[in-house]
């Protein structure tokens, strides 16, 4: 692969694992917001509310989150990321300290919820474009390393929230995690540097499978093609899976495998550990293997976890399952923008990226509560989730080897 010169240029004057690691440290604290369990319960009894309804402060947090990953990845791609970067710690932090001061339900959901949102994800695109703009010969390895601040974020700060609720209240403990977040993210905002916008060409071979010296792509001319529905598809049915352990596992842990709160919860933390460790995994075993392959080997892993979980009815089954499921769908994480700067171009990457993510969107929305709902109509036994866990991830393999015989008759016509 060739790198431009541009690139070159700035990779001599500034240290680009340098930036890496700064951009880790801005995304463990916007993993924060991954937390809200913890604060959920105490939040509702110091207030009056119910704990459903502030649920949904996380919820719009999450479920905006195409709309800044889309805004953010414009702004970035103009060359604007370490300003974003800045913008968006100053506003996570205020959503924090302002969600600690608000005593309507309206205010936390404009708080936490539309500026927490706003906050997380435009961070989020801003620091995963900026740093594979450092790293187009790691891009799997760099993705993978910037996210697991994410599970880092939320390991970290579910402790520490509950310890500072009980010693503190929920009030003061929002305030002062902003204060927090706001000192972490200044001192390495202030490392971080703007990585050059050039597109960066690479030899297009069979061996590769992308055809990845295609002109740069606009999210205009992305969505007309038939790869960027492969693309989004194959993020919805690789997470899919996931999704489904995540939002459900101290429940199945405990319904299905006999497991007691503490080992079921014990479990969960597991799962989020293999999360962070396969995003590095996975990422950088895609540099060796191309993301296409790599995306073959995943989807057969989710199925052979999945009915592991279907056919070994011991706590062992789970514990297969669960490791599984969390590497994979951290490896789905580490490999998306990757695989969409290969198909559609680096100049345009964060936006394109955004568009790309309604896959996640759209398995986010459909994933938990099917597998809420197969578990209410069958006694606590979600084998039917799994059995269509085992399916999509089938289609997923189908829609992967689909892309994979585009790409190759691509390349072979630029030979």
């Amino acid at each position: 692969m060739e790198r431009t010169k541009s690139v070159e240029q700035v990779t001599t004057k500034v240290n680009r694992w340098v930036v890496l690691f700064a951009s880790v440290g801005i995304i463990i604290c916007q993993g924060g917001i991954y937390a809200f369990s913890v604060f959920s319960s105490p939040l509702a009894a110091a207030n009056g509310w119910s704990v459903p309804d502030v649920a949904l402060a996380f919820t719009i947090a999450v479920g905006i989150s195409p709309i800044p990953i889309i805004i953010g990845g414009r702004i970035s791609d103009k060359g604007k990321s370490r300003e974003l970067i800045l913008f968006s710690s100053l506003l996570l932090a205020a959503s924090f300290a302002l969600a600690g001061l608000s005593t309507q339900l309206w205010q936390l959901y404009l708080t936490y919820g539309l500026l927490g949102g706003f906050g997380l994800n435009l961070g989020y695109i801003a620091c995963v474009n900026n740093s594979q703009r450092f790293f187009p010969d790691k891009r799997g390895l760099c993705s993978g390393i910037v996210i697991t601040g994410i599970g880092a974020g939320t390991m970290i700060f579910a402790p520490l929230g509950s310890w500072l609720i009980e010693h503190f209240g929920v009030r003061t403990t929002f305030i002062q995690l902003g204060v927090i977040f706001l000192v972490i993210s200044l001192i390495c905002s202030a490392l971080i540097r703007n990585a050059p916008i050039e597109s960066t060409k690479e030899t297009v071979t069979e061996a590769n499978d992308s055809a990845l010296e295609a002109e740069d792509f606009d999210w205009k001319g992305m969505i007309k093609t038939l790869r960027f529905y492969l693309v989004a598809l194959l993020y919805a049915t690789g997470c899919f899976s996931g999704l489904v352990i995540s939002s459900n596992a101290a429940d199945i842990g405990q319904n299905m495998f006999g497991l007691t709160p503490m080992v079921a919860a014990t479990f969960v933390s597991v799962y989020a550990m293999c999360n962070c460790f396969g995003r590095v995994l996975w990422g950088a075993l895609s540099d060796k293997l191309t993301r296409i392959n790599t995306f073959l080997l995943l989807f057969i892993f989710i199925a052979a976890s999945l009915l592991s979980m279907i056919f070994i009815k011991a706590t062992v089954g789970f514990g297969i399952g669960l490791i599984g499921l969390g590497l994979c769908e951290g490896g789905v994480a580490a490999m998306m923008s990757p695989l969409t700067i290969e198909n559609f171009g680096s100049r345009n990457q964060g936006v394109n990226y955004g568009f790309v993510f309604l896959g996640f969107s759209i398995a986010a929305f459909i994933a938990p509560r099917l597998t809420a709902f197969a578990g209410e109509k069958n006694s606590g036994d979600f084998t039917s989730a799994f059995i269509i866990g085992v399916i999509v991830a089938v289609i997923g393999f189908i829609l992967t080897f689909a892309l994979k015989q585009i790409n190759l008759g691509l390349a072979k016509k630029k030979r």
